[in-house]
């Protein structure tokens, strides 16, 4: 193992040009930190903004909501909701016929992206973060 000398090494951002949605950030090797690769939505407005339907219908504040309002939500997030308010037969009658096939393939997008960043594979995460938003447009388009 490294030996820092009572420095602990900054993390660094990876690529700054993935899709506005996630920001993949990988850490450096020490005594203390290890390495992590992870993806975030660095604004729930600008997500708000691209998927306004889906999110009315997911996220806190909506009659429907699945997701709890503790904290700033996410795209990940956001998918959660959506299949399990599926699953759960939370939204509509109208809407789940329409939203069902889209929350599968969410649901498999998000387990691939889960092991693209388990296995520090960045190139797979990126693709699979690309993957999950063309996926949301789609179900954003299908809303009635």
């Amino acid at each position: 193992m490294t030996q820092h000398h009572g420095k602990i090494p900054q993390h660094r951002i990876v690529d700054e040009a993935l899709p506005f949605t996630f920001k993949c950030v990988e850490f450096d090797m020490g005594n203390v930190l290890f390495i992590r690769v992870s993806a975030q939505t660095y604004s729930e407005t600008a997500m708000r903004k691209a998927w306004p339907g889906l999110c009315r219908l997911a996220l806190p504040g909506d009659d429907y909501s699945v997701a709890p309002a503790a904290r700033e939500k996410g795209v990940l997030d956001l998918v959660t909701a959506l299949t399990e308010g599926v699953h759960f037969s939370v939204f509509p009658k109208e809407v789940l016929p329409i939203l069902a096939p889209h929350a599968r393939e969410l649901e498999q997008l998000q387990g691939q992206l889960e092991t693209a960043l388990g296995d520090h594979d960045v190139p797979q995460a990126k693709q699979q973060a690309n993957a999950i938003e063309r996926a949301l447009d789609k179900a954003e388009n299908a809303l009635p």
